[in-house]
């Protein structure tokens, strides 16, 4: 005989969730501290399963569908300037090292660029020069991702 999921009712739902909020962070840390992901994740199953997940999505055009339904204040706007913007200082001021090593190799890239004169001619000056800048960061983050 099929039997039926049962499932609370979604007032008690949230307030079991809002009990729980307190200890969630404890549980995050402990949970992610033990957890051993990137071998798996780097499989060739991994990569599979993920670009077959992203072909079904565009050819359904999922992520399209799911925009058209968002309300750009509500959905978007609020949460990111009550949420997003008392977290983004204190999560950038965390990964400034990162950062710094991350884009070092740019940096690098760019102060052994010699780039030639600037001309009167604008068009020249983004075909001589730009250009130059755009390939070479192209280049190194190739050369980074090992393309």
């Amino acid at each position: 005989m099929p039997e039926k999921i049962e499932v609370p009712p979604l007032d008690e739902a949230k307030s079991n969730l809002e009990g729980a909020v307190s200890v969630i962070p404890d549980r995050y840390k402990k949970a992610v501290q033990r957890a051993k992901w990137k071998d798996k994740a780097a499989s060739d199953a991994a990569e599979k399963n993920y670009s077959d997940g992203v072909t079904a999505a565009a050819a359904e055009k999922r992520r399209q569908k799911k925009i058209a339904k968002l309300d750009e204040e509500k959905d978007w706007r609020k949460p990111a300037t009550e949420v997003g913007a008392t977290r983004i200082g204190p999560g950038l001021r965390a990964k400034l090292d990162k950062w710094k090593e991350n884009v070092r190799p740019y940096f690098e890239t760019l102060a052994s660029l010699e780039l030639p004169d600037r001309t009167a001619d604008p068009i020249t000056n983004v075909d001589n020069r730009v250009k130059a800048v755009v390939k070479a960061l192209v280049d190194k983050k190739k050369e980074l991702l090992g393309t």
